[in-house]
């Protein structure tokens, strides 16, 4: 084993045995021999030379049964090979030979293990010549180092560790001053040891703490002797960096504080990951406002503030109306530049203290902290909604509903707080959007009818309830019974009868429309097939398709198409009518479902024609058969207005373009024979017949006899248009 760098002093039995070699000492007592032979802190043996390369222990201190754990009477008589461990045994020969023949003393650093356990020692074995000059007695002294070369190799290990951590290692003395620091302390705070010696570490501090932190972490280093935390710190450059910092006191024997070891690892890149995730999870990426999670949080903050305080605020529930038309139609780019804009001009309607969030979609929300500012508040987020949103070459024009709730007044918990004022903006878009509501408990009642109406329509849907009534539609003409319109219409147990434009977009909104859709299609088919079977009267039938079932997908119009080839109805049987809003966004599903019912016989027909957004390019795109005239326009119908003027004109056009024509509405015999006047093919109105059941359009087949046909104006108006064809 190689000899250890720094040698232990020379120990008392080392220079003993310098002594005793000297040719002129002089005799030393036999008595301090022998105390010293047994009160030495060293180990002392002495060995037989026998021949043949054989060494026996004569002798033995006590130390060396502390140092071995061998006992002297185990010990003394026998040979060094059965004491000495075998993986030592050749060296401690070799040494023995060299001490015989060269007569002088041999040292070397010897690592065995015994029972007590594994021991380095500094051995010195010192020949004993006769006067002859033989050697027949050698005398060993071993100095045990074990603890030393132990402590010598933990400091190498710390060394090691000092110098290759990648944590920044700072020593410091017992007054906080920097005494040295390791290379990764270098490269993490740009600072070497000649640039910082003998300085505090607030030379690298970033200054970003609380006032008297320093002060603080002191104290509690000197009081427990550790301090361990996250930090700022700044690096010579000038950049700031987080830090985890471990300071440590390190004591000596008495207990005095010898040095602070401060350790700070860099954990920058992670406070920058978590940040960033903190920050998806709470704020909107696309906006950057916050997002649900965190406004949930501050709503409920402010609801403990408020009941701390007996204060109070104001929530605010904001919609873009018709964003998703026009999302749909420019893209979702478009859609995401509109959503970042309006979140800018949210912030700029609000006031520090306020908190503007974005909940999902097109949907914001404002925590207003004062209610002193509501109206003027949400007036300015009409006003800023209602300007131009300008995206790339085009100029939008939306306009935001917002609904308004106080806490505690109307509602005593978050959920029912964020519910109320959800409500309060629908009730704002039903009153025509681009404006604000509060929330009064009787939209509480309302929206409470409104979800048990949805439970009875659910039920009614499961149960079959919803009837099919049909409304005649007459050839204006002859007065002959040519179509009809199918119409639903629900009785409900305890309401009585439900008008379709209370139920129908409930259906829409929940989706339930689609079931519907399929319901009435099946009893269309089934009626038509037996007025066809019971009176051979083929009789042509209109269905109202909702733009929900045409985007319900593909599955829904297959099950109706398959049930009227399953009822074997000759071609344009049916009519499918579609609204001109239902075409406005151009959808593909919708031009394709569309084109779909036309390749399956299906005749097209487009309701409510002038009301919307009418264009011509709808009818060249699509091969509609009908135009169906708006009531809106047959109502006011007198000779030499506009609507007279518009409906002739409707007429002309729909017939260049191959088309037919009917008039919704028809209420009076002036109006009947207006239209007559204008060409219009067909009517449909209560002069003729409101909606009626099945049954009774099946009597009227069966007879032959349509009551506006007997007598009334109505067949006076028919007469006398039969009178002017015949002439």
């Amino acid at each position: 084993m190689t000899p250890p760098v720094d040698q232990p002093s020379d120990p008392a039995s080392s220079q003993v045995a310098r002594y005793l070699a000297a040719p002129d000492a002089p005799p030393v007592p036999l008595p301090y021999l022998t105390y010293l032979f047994e009160h030495v802190a060293d180990v002392i043996f002495f060995l037989e030379v026998l021949d043949g390369d054989r060494y026996r222990f004569s002798a033995v201190n006590e130390r060396f049964t502390e140092t071995t754990g061998l006992p002297v009477s185990a010990v003394v008589g026998k040979e060094v090979d059965a004491i000495i461990p075998p993986a030592s045994l050749d060296l401690v020969k070799s040494r023995y030979r060299e001490a015989i023949v060269t007569g002088k003393v041999v040292r070397w650093q010897e690592v065995s293990s015994y029972p007590t356990g594994t021991k380095t020692g500094e051995v010195t074995v010192t020949p004993v010549l006769d006067a002859d000059g033989a050697c027949r007695l050698l005398m060993g002294v071993v100095h045990d180092i074990t603890e030393h070369v132990h402590n010598r190799h933990q400091l190498e290990l710390a060394s090691l560790m000092f110098e290759n951590s990648h944590d920044a290692i700072a020593v410091l003395d017992p007054e906080g001053r920097i005494e040295a620091v390791n290379p990764a302390f270098t490269v993490v705070r740009g600072f070497s040891l000649d640039e910082i010696a003998g300085k505090a570490p607030r030379v690298y501090a970033a200054g970003l703490q609380e006032p008297g932190f320093d002060e603080a972490l002191w104290a509690q280093l000197r009081a427990t002797g550790n301090w361990q935390g996250e930090l700022w710190s700044r690096h010579k450059d000038g950049h700031v960096l987080a830090e985890y910092r471990t300071i440590t006191a390190a004591r000596g024997p008495d207990g005095q504080v010898r040095n602070y070891i401060e350790i700070g690892t860099d954990i920058t890149e992670s406070k920058r990951a978590e940040e960033l995730a903190w920050r998806q999870g709470n704020y909107d990426v696309l906006t950057g406002l916050p997002n649900r999670q965190m406004f949930m949080e501050r709503v409920a903050q402010a609801i403990h503030d408020a009941d701390q305080e007996a204060g109070s605020f104001t929530l605010l529930v904001i919609d873009l109306d018709r964003f998703k038309d026009v999302n749909e139609t420019l893209g979702h780019s478009a859609g995401d530049e509109i959503l970042k804009d309006a979140a800018k001009r949210l912030l700029d309607c609000t006031r520090d203290g306020d908190t503007v969030a974005r909940l999902g979609g097109d949907e914001f929300m404002v925590l207003l902290a004062s209610a002193r500012t509501v109206d003027r508040t949400a007036q300015t987020i009409i006003q800023a909604m209602a300007r131009p949103f300008a995206i790339a070459d085009e100029t939008l024009h939306l306009s935001a509903s917002i609904g308004i709730t106080h806490y505690p007044r109307d509602a005593a918990d978050m959920e029912s707080l964020i519910k109320h004022a959800d409500q309060a903006m629908y009730v704002a878009k039903q009153q025509g959007r681009n404006r604000y509501a509060y929330f009064s408990h009787v939209m509480q009642e309302r929206a409470q009818a409104r979800r048990q109406l949805i439970k009875d329509l659910r039920n009614a849907l499961g149960e079959r309830q919803l009837e099919v009534h049909y409304q005649p539609i007459v050839d204006l003409a002859t007065g002959s019974l040519q179509k009809a319109e199918s119409l639903v219409r629900w009785t409900h147990p305890q309401r009585g009868m439900i008008g379709p434009a209370e139920f129908i977009p409930l259906c829409e909104e929940t989706g339930m429309i689609v079931e519907l859709g399929e319901q009435i299609f099946e009893t269309v088919v089934r009626d038509v097939a037996d007025w066809k079977r019971e009176h051979g009267t083929i009789l042509q039938v209109g269905v109202n398709m909702s733009p929900v079932q045409l985007l319900s997908g593909r599955e829904s119009c297959e099950r109706c198409f398959q049930l009227a080839r399953n009822a074997a109805l000759p071609e344009h049987t049916l009519t499918v009518e579609v609204t001109e809003g239902m075409l406005l966004d151009n959808n593909p599903i919708v031009v394709q479902q569309l084109r779909q019912i036309a390749e399956h016989g299906i005749d097209l027909a487009l309701d409510d024609f002038g009301t919307g957004y009418s264009s011509l390019s709808y009818l060249k795109k699509f091969e509609f058969q009908y135009l169906k005239i708006d009531r809106s326009f047959v109502m006011h119908l007198e000779a030499g207005t506009t609507d007279f003027a518009l409906c002739e004109t409707i007429v002309t056009m729909a017939h260049k373009l191959g088309m037919q024509v009917i008039a919704e509405g028809i209420e009076t015999p002036e109006q009947l024979e207006l239209l007559q006047h204008a060409g219009c093919d067909f009517g449909q109105g209560y002069l003729f017949s409101k909606a009626v059941p099945r049954r009774i359009i099946g009597q009227w087949l069966a007879s032959q006899a349509m009551p506006w046909m007997r007598s009334g104006f109505a067949a006076q108006a028919f007469k006398r248009a039969h009178q002017q064809l015949s002439q």
